[in-house]
């Protein structure tokens, strides 16, 4: 089969271009697909080139017979050529038979390939589906029930992740958003650092004295008047 130009797979796949290897497909899936459809075209060129030879061989004989009829030649040895000719146009028909059908199984192997990448299966599963038998009813026959069940299993657990994820997510959000000890210390230490000081009364202060200096004076006051008492 023929194979897709460097410089245009280099251009429609950057990411997989190679200057070493041949161009391949970016996906998994596509290089499954491309494998079968190759196995189909090389079935088919080989149905094509026994067909081509069963041409030759027909054309042969029929000159043989051509020849046996006008009687230009000896009957038994003619005969015999005629014998090992339609010996090989009977091979090259088998085998032109065979190529056919392997062309059509890797066609059909193909089209179960596209409807199995649709559901999230395993390789594993896929490939016990891939080699299911056909039967005439359908695609994928006796087999049809597994691939439901597997659809099913599939879609199953694809919805029960997609059930626990945003729990999970949701519940990393609100552990990000609470503040731990640490940050809850941190956040009072600033707001009590951005706290502007209370307003006092307007007017001049007085200045409170210390009681000790209230005691002395009251002592001071009552020596002063024994010593008026006295001199009167």
């Amino acid at each position: 089969m023929l194979r897709v130009e460097e410089t245009l797979a280099s251009y429609l796949s950057p990411s997989v271009a190679s200057s070493l290897k041949a161009p391949v497909f970016p996906t998994k899936p596509l290089r499954a697909t491309s494998a079968l459809v190759e196995k189909a075209y090389a079935a088919a060129g080989q149905a094509a080139g026994c067909l081509h030879t069963m041409g030759v061989l027909q054309a042969y004989l029929a000159d043989l017979l051509c020849d046996l009829d006008e009687g230009l030649s000896s009957g038994a040895a003619d005969i015999k050529e005629v014998h090992r000719t339609a010996d090989l146009t009977l091979r090259a028909t088998k085998h032109t038979a065979r190529a056919v059908g392997r062309s059509m199984a890797a066609l059909m192997a193909t089209e179960k390939h596209l409807w199995l990448t649709l559901p999230n299966l395993p390789d594993k599963d896929r490939a016990v589906l891939l080699d299911a038998p056909i039967a005439p009813p359908g695609l994928f026959g006796d087999a049809v029930t597994a691939v439901v069940n597997k659809f099913q299993e599939s879609k199953k657990q694809s919805a029960a992740f997609q059930q626990y994820l945003p729990l999970r997510s949701r519940g990393a959000v609100q552990q990000q958003l609470q503040p731990g000890p640490s940050g809850h210390r941190e956040a009072q230490k600033q707001s009590v650092a951005t706290r502007s000081p209370r307003a006092g009364p307007k007017g001049p202060r007085r200045r409170s004295r210390p009681k000790k200096e209230q005691d002395d004076l009251r002592v001071t006051l009552a020596s002063d008047k024994r010593a008026v008492v006295r001199s009167s």
